[in-house]
């Protein structure tokens, strides 16, 4: 279960009550997201933390996402083939 990340503050907004984080994991996605600021007496680090994507980095594939390659050798006519064998392997519905 991924529970480490670093992050950085981009903005302070003490009329909201609020931080803008950046959330860096090394090899997924950065994400930018707002958070409440602390209440008094609890740690910075456990709002983050309740707050921190995990859901989104997900805990396999370090955040890769798969590519579909496509040779364009193939006459025009067989195109509409590809993008719908693309469509069948990513398993969009239409």
């Amino acid at each position: 279960m991924i529970t480490e990340f670093e992050y950085e503050i981009k903005v302070v907004d003490n009329v909201n009550n609020c931080v803008v984080v950046l959330f860096k994991k090394s090899g997924f996605p950065d994400f930018l997201c707002s958070v409440p600021s602390p209440e008094p007496g609890k740690d910075l680090y456990e709002v983050l933390r309740d707050y921190a994507p995990f859901s989104l980095w997900g805990e396999t594939n370090a955040g890769t996402v798969p590519s579909i390659e496509v040779a364009l050798e193939a006459p025009p006519a067989a195109i509409p083939d590809v993008i719908e064998a693309a469509i069948k392997l990513v398993g969009i519905s239409r």
